[in-house]
């Protein structure tokens, strides 16, 4: 219990968009969330679209490994120099 003029209490809104809980479920796909809905688990949400999500985008994106690219040898030292700016 709070009181005092300076007491804020926080209440999470029951009102929350598709968007909200794709983000709340650590981004659920859109197909996942529909299964929750259908078997009434998001009581809140009538109907699930999602839009264009940044944070999904970048985590499929691939990530090229060095080892894949192919090592040239030389034959005299010095003739090819890595160095970091």
């Amino acid at each position: 219990m709070m009181s005092g003029s300076g007491a804020l209490i926080s209440v999470a809104s029951l009102e929350a968009d598709a968007g909200v809980w794709h983000q709340r479920l650590r981004h659920m796909s859109e197909k996942g969330l529909k299964a929750m809905l259908s078997k009434d688990k998001l009581l809140v949400l009538k109907s699930v679209e999602l839009h264009l999500c940044e944070d999904r985008v970048n985590e499929k994106q691939k990530r090229v490994s060095f080892s894949t690219m192919r090592k040239t040898s030389k034959a005299k030292k010095l003739e090819l120099v890595h160095t970091d700016v």
